[in-house]
């Protein structure tokens, strides 16, 4: 099933970090849109749950030194 859901990032300063997260959460299989808002800390993410999890999402972003709240 289609999610959307805003979720908190941590220690995003630069436009090349948001840049970067959304290009690996878009990588991910079932995710559809991935966007960074900077001022606010967070990104939305529209996902098909049966095939990625918040906790999938939060695993790749740590892989690549970044850090989801959820």
């Amino acid at each position: 099933m289609e999610r959307l859901h805003i979720l908190e990032l941590k220690d995003v300063e630069t436009e090349e970090d948001a840049r970067k997260i959304e290009e690996i959460l878009k990588s991910m299989e079932g995710v559809f849109h991935a966007e960074v808002d900077l001022d606010s800390e967070v990104v939305e993410v529209r996902y098909d749950d049966s095939k990625v999890t918040k906790n999938n999402m939060k695993d790749k972003l740590a892989a690549h030194g970044y850090t989801l709240k959820i």
